[in-house]
């Protein structure tokens, strides 16, 4: 998205003319998450202690203070005198996060004390990965092996919508973390930055985010576009 334009910078509330016209009639009405295995995001609203590693591999701590509205996570994190924002969706174990400059995937593993977001983040167009954790409660796994299941290929773009569905097509490639999504709605084309972890994927789209989880060979998650308005969407692998 240009400067400025990003989900993360934005106020959760609707505003006019905000969107692109293919993402805005794609996610015309908001639709809270239907997963019977889906964490509860508002359990992790408070502020929280963080720690990760920065692009030139120095050691960050600080803390994140987590709002949960309408099924949108808003995040800001304080490292020092730096103040940085995120807002995201939560399918399953997954939390995706649109950064202000950039993106970000976290894996939830609860704990007996608490919970454990152990993720990555990448600036804006970088292909570089920087690791984070985020401790709920008196969680204190800060590390974890969650190698990301097979994801690259073709697939068919469901996303649910008021009257229907709006479909398109969308081609995964790239490395076990870092992703590309040649993403095409109508005569719309993009290419996408992603990451991804565990059985978890997030997209960043010119319009918003775009978070799904690994169910048999398809992906099943949910879209929020630039005015926070939530989505159902699924990625059906193409012939």
């Amino acid at each position: 998205p240009p400067a400025g334009e990003t989900l993360a910078s934005r106020d959760a509330r609707p505003a006019k003319n905000q969107e692109s016209p293919v993402y805005a009639q794609a996610c015309s009405g908001e639709q809270p998450p239907d997963e019977s295995d889906s964490f509860d995001p508002k359990r992790l609203v408070g502020v929280h202690n963080v720690s990760g590693n920065n692009p030139d591999g120095t050691a960050y701590k600080g803390t994140v203070e987590i709002r949960v509205v309408n099924g949108l996570v808003g995040l800001e994190w304080k490292i020092g005198s730096s103040v940085s924002h995120g807002k995201g969706i939560m399918v399953g174990q997954t939390l995706g996060v649109a950064l202000d400059d950039g993106i970000a995937i976290y894996h939830l593993i609860g704990q007996s004390e608490g919970q454990s977001l152990i993720g990555f983040w990448s600036g804006a167009g970088s292909t570089a990965t920087n690791p984070e954790a985020i401790l709920i409660g008196n969680a204190d796994m800060t590390q974890a092996n969650l190698p990301a299941e097979q994801m690259n290929g073709k697939y068919t773009s469901l996303r649910e919508v008021d009257d229907g569905q709006v479909e398109g097509s969308v081609k995964i490639s790239g490395g076990e973390i870092v992703k590309t999504a040649l993403w095409k709605i109508g005569n719309k084309s993009s290419k996408c930055q992603g990451l991804a972890l565990s059985d978890g994927l997030a997209i960043l789209t010119p319009s918003g985010l775009s978070v799904f989880i690994k169910r048999g060979d398809s992906l099943e998650g949910q879209t929020v576009t630039l005015k926070g308005k939530i989505c159902q969407e699924s990625l059906i692998p193409a012939n």
